[in-house]
């Protein structure tokens, strides 16, 4: 699903201890791999327990920890 710049939002919206997908893509606009850190999306999904597991041109894909 594109939901056009509102994946931070969306994401947010998540019951997170109710649903925890084990693959969660989200798209990240305008950051290099040095710039990801500082990335909204990218630093909640760490919060929630995610670790960035690949990255495509415009598509982050962070994967469950075990």
């Amino acid at each position: 699903m594109d939901v056009e710049g509102f994946d931070l939002k969306v994401l947010a919206s998540n019951d997170w201890t109710k649903y925890r997908p084990q693959v969660v893509l989200a798209e990240v606009l305008g950051s290099s791999l040095n710039k990801l850190e500082k990335d909204p999306v990218y630093n909640y999904m760490a919060t929630q327990g995610y670790t960035l597991f690949a990255k495509l041109i415009h598509t982050c894909i962070f994967k469950l920890e075990e």
